[in-house]
């Protein structure tokens, strides 16, 4: 007998109308889907709606234009990760965003959905492995109420830069004060010590983010995980260089922020002075689009989709968040942003959703379980073979007034990247198979023989 082995790449879609809720009449006609720019044919689709919870529906339609409707089959578990960010969470806003979780996980998770909680604080931890346990889950998220050491040294560091840099920088223009007599020459050594800082932070951060993520390899279907933190920074030091240069190159002094110059106009300095002017360009350095590129590529890859909360909400201080007392808005307005752009590229690349701006989290909470169950799945096969490259994914949908999301993207990874993805599966979260029921034997050689 011949077999033929077929890879299809899956696209999970949900599609919502006002007010937010699923559309679930959509059919296979109403879809294109492109690759890389160019229409694929989808050879499969597929439309899920969830039935009270426990049963659903699914209709399928295949290329050939014959469908197939399944009604009251049993859902399978959804897998729903609850990853803290540790090194970029405050203390203010912890108690409140796991009450509300728990509150929201235990009214809308079915009893066979499995939840799992991990943390970071310099490493990945599992504080609970999937598991339909719910007192054990409010057991894990009630113990992340406390701050980590790391996380209060994290949160000294970055809360005290921008004191340090109008301290530093009102010495020098003080009668009496520091002898150099250049209220400039310091700040952009501390801007660019505090970004390398920072930055180092986020690129082991987001590595290890990427390695969890790829561990879930072994775990079928699509996964939902939610981020918590307080944001991160997508340009690090974004906050210290901004002030710095307000404070330098003439822009603060116009609009009237206390204590800030022109360099432009005070002739040369004592030493080199550092040059405000080209400071920006210096920032490039420390951004890490590509590092989170990657991580939701690896998501995207394994059906993860993240739904990113920023635990500060709406009026709240989060860790690090810039002195509003001592800079401008423009300034703070910047750093703000900045800490929500990841939180945006990791939710929309992956097809979730970033949570931000609100302090009521129960009703986005709710909404993510429920899009566990509900939407469509696009199946088509990849014109090229298996490259490792990165592919860029679109979808259409002919109906208006709608909102579509999807993962944007996905990567056909090797077989042997895939058997290292699948070895962390089993590391991380003791996930095996092994059909062939094969061993590992270790035995003593002759020394002569070789034997």
């Amino acid at each position: 007998a011949d077999s033929v082995d077929v890879e299809l790449v899956l696209v999970d879609v949900l599609v919502t109308g006002k007010g937010g809720d699923p559309v679930l009449e959509l059919t296979r006609d109403d879809f294109q889907l492109f690759e890389d720019g160019k229409p694929v044919e989808i050879e499969q689709f597929s439309v899920i709606a969830d039935v009270g919870g426990q049963r659903s529906t699914m209709t399928t339609t295949v290329a050939g234009g014959d469908t197939y409707a399944l009604d009251d089959i049993e859902m399978p578990p959804a897998h729903v990760v609850v990853f803290v960010d540790d090194l970029n969470l405050g203390s203010g806003s912890r108690k409140r965003v796991f009450d509300q979780l728990h509150k929201s996980l235990k009214a809308n998770l079915r009893p066979q959905d499995l939840v799992m909680v991990a943390s970071y604080r310099g490493i990945v931890e599992t504080e609970l492995p999937f598991t339909t346990d719910r007192k054990a889950l409010k057991t894990a998220l009630m113990g992340m109420t406390n701050l980590d050491s790391q996380a209060v040294t994290a949160s000294l560091g970055e809360d005290r830069i921008l004191q340090l840099i109008e301290e530093r920088h009102r010495q020098e223009i003080q009668p009496g004060g520091f002898t150099s007599g250049d209220p400039c020459v310091d700040l952009g050594f501390i801007a660019r010590t505090h970004a390398e800082q920072v930055h180092g932070r986020v690129l082991r951060s987001t590595s290890e983010l990427s390695t969890f993520v790829k561990s879930l390899a072994g775990f079928p279907g699509r996964k939902t995980l939610l981020h918590v933190s307080d944001g991160i920074p997508l340009i690090a030091g974004i906050e210290a260089y901004s002030y710095a240069i307000e404070l330098c190159d003439g822009s603060g002094f116009n609009k009237g922020v206390p204590g800030a110059v022109d360099t432009q106009q005070m002739g040369s300095g004592r030493y080199t002075r550092w040059d405000p002017t080209t400071a920006w360009a210096e920032l490039t350095q420390f951004d890490s689009s590509d590092e989170f590129n990657e991580l939701t590529a690896d998501a995207n890859t394994y059906q993860v989709s993240i739904y990113a909360v920023q635990a500060a909400g709406m009026g709240g201080r989060q860790r690090g968040e810039v002195d509003r007392a001592i800079t401008s808005q423009e300034t703070a307005t910047t750093a703000w942003l900045n800490s929500q752009d990841p939180l945006f590229m990791m939710s929309d690349e992956t097809g979730g959703e970033a949570i931000l701006n609100t302090n009521q989290f129960e009703p986005a909470f709710a909404d993510m379980v429920e899009e566990t169950r509900q939407g469509y799945q696009l199946a088509f096969s990849p014109p090229k073979p298996s490259d490792g490259k990165l592919h860029k994914l679109r979808v259409k949908v002919d109906r208006p007034g709608v909102d579509v999301r999807y993962r944007n993207s996905y990567r056909r990874k090797t077989n042997e990247e895939r058997i290292g993805d699948a070895v962390l599966s089993a590391l991380f979260h003791d996930l095996q198979e092994n059909p062939l029921n094969a061993r590992l034997e270790v035995a003593k050689t002759d020394p002569v023989t070789k034997n």
